[in-house]
């Protein structure tokens, strides 16, 4: 089973559509009776290329989107947090044929787990084209 609680705000206009989830909660109970949880607090963005383009039951047209937010992921004894960022905003293309439809910018999610840090990098070189580096 899954519970979700917390708080979601979203407010869309023809040009921009934000959200942002704060202690938002996902409980997942499974069959052993073991569960894990993700909590996070996190916002976006979206903004479209072009004035007036964001319509309701639409596909999303072409825009920025910066992502930033710190999730924590608990299983049993395992925690793992993440920061999550996007230092360059991520540009969305629906003209991309290739997954993810993402032609520029930059993710950074710093992970901490046991103790450790790494950070994972993303980098959007093109449609659908993009290089993860590791530190």
């Amino acid at each position: 089973s899954i519970l979700v609680s917390g708080t979601r705000m979203a407010v869309r206009d023809s040009s921009t559509i934000t959200q942002t989830d704060s202690n938002m909660t996902t409980t997942f109970t499974f069959a052993n009776g073991n569960t894990a949880t993700h909590t996070r607090t996190w916002s976006f963005l979206f903004t479209a290329d072009t004035a007036n383009t964001v319509e309701p039951d639409a596909a999303l047209p072409a825009g920025t989107w910066p992502v930033n937010g710190n999730s924590t992921w608990t299983h049993g004894a395992l925690t793992f947090n993440l920061a999550l960022s996007t230092p360059t905003p991520v540009h969305f293309d629906p003209a991309c044929a290739d997954e993810p439809r993402f032609d520029a910018g930059v993710t950074r999610i710093v992970v901490t787990r046991g103790g450790g840090t790494s950070t994972v990098t993303i980098q959007y070189t093109g449609c659908g084209q993009y290089t993860v580096t590791r530190s």
